[in-house]
């Protein structure tokens, strides 16, 4: 069941990723848009913190993802040297 979230993880991140980014477009254009003043400031600040939060959690979600596998092939390594020793 584990392999199954970790696979379906690592499926959905790259959608993910997309659809967060078109959002964070939307809206950097909605704030631009919007009535208030120091459109262009908002818009800017938008887009920056959006870009910003959508580097982490791609990246800390692929780092997470490759000690997973890191951390799983080393396991059956030692496992493949525990039996060969026997």
């Amino acid at each position: 069941m584990q392999a199954f979230f970790i696979a379906a993880l690592e499926r959905a991140l790259g959608p993910l990723l997309l659809i967060g980014a078109a959002l964070v477009i939307f809206a950097t254009i909605a704030t631009f848009y919007a009535k208030n003043d120091g459109g262009w400031l908002s818009a800017l600040l938008v887009l920056g913190a959006g870009t910003t939060y959508l580097l982490l959690f791609g990246g800390l979600l692929s780092l997470g993802l490759g000690i997973y596998h890191n951390t799983r092939r080393m396991a059956d390594a030692a496992e493949a040297e525990r039996a060969a020793r026997r």
